[in-house]
């Protein structure tokens, strides 16, 4: 990892290997890092609460199941490079995934505010908003600490405990269970699944045979994804 500035928050920007993995893993690990916005000399910072996993191939719901395209282009970017998009009035961050080519991505639901911010940042449009990240950013490469956008792990060096649901404002594989939380302060808890609950999760909503791939609400996962799935992580190191 890139050493930045001595701020916790600015200690280590997130390398290109954080990212060059599946969207569940990274869409895990990012909860608890820092979301930086550089502008001029100042600093937007808010530690990342909410992710979504958006799967390089199969996922009905994601960005690429169509193809590439001229606005989906920075999906195909390696790993670390944003993916800045619109929807409706809003602007949306994923990070993007795995290698070039491979068209994973984690959307950045919701952020705590951490410096440079305030109030309740409860939604994807929300953290775009109020870090004035627009499209003018899609295609950056958040590895870089001189750039204007990047995240970094902080000196937080806390445990979290995460939880599991289904992703929202999507209309299609609405039931994998891909989007994470931790708890965010001044916040209720989230309504998510909790590790004890993953047994009836899976029996709901994965269907699985041993040594085949998994077909659920239209989409297709390989193996590594359904295991990945079915075997969600709660508690982040």
């Amino acid at each position: 990892m890139a050493l930045f500035m001595k701020n916790d928050w600015q200690s280590t920007v997130l390398s290109q290997g954080f990212y060059d993995r599946e969207p569940i893993t990274v869409a895990k690990e990012l909860l608890g890092k820092f979301l930086v916005r550089k502008m001029g000399n100042s600093f937007l910072v808010g530690k990342i609460t909410e992710t979504e996993a958006y799967l390089s191939s199969g996922d009905s719901a994601a960005h690429n199941f169509k193809g590439q395209t001229k606005r989906n282009a920075s999906l195909y970017k390696s790993g670390g490079h944003a993916y800045v998009h619109s929807m409706r009035q809003y602007c949306l961050l994923d990070a993007v995934t795995e290698d070039s080519g491979k068209p994973g991505s984690v959307l950045i639901r919701s952020i705590e505010p951490i410096e440079g911010l305030a109030g309740l940042i409860n939604g994807p449009g929300k953290v775009c908003r109020e870090l004035n990240i627009t499209r003018t950013l899609d295609g950056i490469d958040m590895t870089n600490p001189d750039n204007e956008l990047f995240i970094s792990q902080g000196k937080d060096g806390g445990t979290y405990d995460i939880t599991a649901s289904s992703r929202v404002g999507i209309s299609t594989a609405k039931d994998m269970p891909l989007r994470f939380q931790i708890p965010m302060k001044n916040s209720k808890k989230s309504s998510g699944i909790s590790s004890k609950h993953l047994t009836e999760l899976e029996r709901n909503t994965l269907i699985t045979s041993t040594g085949a791939s998994t077909r659920l609400a239209g989409s297709k996962l390989s193996d590594k994804e359904v295991e990945q799935v079915a075997n969600i992580v709660f508690v982040q190191k």
